[in-house]
């Protein structure tokens, strides 16, 4: 059996990864806006993928080739620290996915122990289980869609939103980059391109049916605009109750995305101190749980920040220079042969 990640895996937990924030976040914005955010999100990925072939190492190991021990060293640190209030947001998000006195209060705590337990398992385990759960939650929003698409109106899909909406959207669709610091890429390209086109074109689909279903006004003002389309979504003219197997659904979205966080951090830990990799993903999920309060207080600006530097720009400066690296080191080479002869 093989022992990496296969690129179909990694592609399905990216999709199951970002299908719960595209559903609580990113659903109630403008369609437009967020079609130009994951084209901007697309490119960076692809990008990176791209100078990820050329070194075949996976982001953390990159920089240690490309910065050195110490000045890498800071840098993962750092990255940790980023991923550490990532997975705190996203965990304090679920939250909002059930209705409050429905146990909403337990959902973080549930899906920071349950992540914590699927990366002790292993980062293959976990990549083998999101590609099963990604496949069914592609059937679930693909149902929500054919259902809401007998109540969208023409005019409602009519472009809107504010011109801030393209970064907090881009910002959130570069998440999957985290999948490239568990491994260098391994999609075939062809496999690589459709996953890029549906980042690119697959949130701006449901925000599309979300506005042209509600309304631009009711989408932007709902804090959980796909809940409320999913209460009058019907199939075959028959009214249905989708609203708990979105909530599922979700959740489990947001289970896939914290087993990448927390698998994510476990590999970094592992270069920066081995011996500490067996209880770090435990004590990474108890310090999201308790960072819950403090990622309120963090703006906008600061995630969309942090999100460009460490999901975008760095890992592809990083690849970029051990690119560099290995193509002087061919280069002596090439000129120390000519010299020989």
């Amino acid at each position: 059996m093989s022992r990496r990640i296969t690129g179909r895996q990694m592609l399905a937990w990216g999709f199951g990864a970002l299908s719960a924030p595209a559903a609580m976040s990113l659903a109630g914005l403008a369609w437009n806006r967020v079609l130009a955010g994951g084209v901007l999100a697309a490119m960076l990925l692809a990008v990176q993928a791209g100078l990820q072939r050329r070194t075949a190492l996976p982001t953390a190991a990159a920089c240690r080739a490309a910065f050195g021990r110490r000045a890498s060293d800071l840098l993962l640190i750092l990255t940790l620290i980023w991923l550490l209030l990532a997975a705190a947001d996203a965990a304090k998000l679920s939250e909002g996915i059930f209705e409050r006195g429905k146990g909403a209060e337990a959902a973080p705590a549930v899906l920071l122990a349950l992540a914590a337990l699927g990366s002790g398992k292993g980062t293959r385990a976990c990549a083998r289980a999101a590609g099963v759960w990604a496949l069914l939650l592609a059937v679930l929003f693909g149902v929500v869609l054919a259902g809401a698409a007998s109540m969208i109106r023409v005019p409602w899909l009519a472009p809107w939103g504010a011109a801030e909406q393209i970064p907090q959207s881009a910002a959130l669709l570069l998440a999957p980059s985290a999948l490239m610091y568990l491994q260098a890429a391994g999609a075939e390209r062809r496999l690589l391109r459709r996953g890029l086109t549906a980042l690119a074109c697959g949130p701006a689909v449901l925000c599309a049916a979300v506005s042209g279903g509600l309304s631009p006004q009711v989408a932007a003002r709902e804090p959980f605009a796909l809940y409320t389309l999913t209460k009058s979504v019907s199939l075959l003219s028959v009214m249905q109750r989708f609203e708990a197997l979105l909530s599922v659904g979700t959740m489990t979205g947001a289970y896939l995305l914290l087993t990448l966080l927390v698998c994510c951090a476990k590999n970094i830990v592992r270069l920066l101190a081995p011996r500490a990799e067996n209880w770090a993903p435990g004590a990474f999920c108890v310090l999201a749980f308790f960072g819950g309060e403090i990622v309120d207080r963090i703006p906008a600006a600061a995630w969309i920040t942090g999100a460009a530097v460490f999901w975008g720009f760095l890992p592809a400066l990083t690849q970029w220079v051990v690119v560099r690296k290995k193509d002087g080191k061919n280069t002596k080479k090439g000129v120390d042969k000519s010299v020989s002869l």
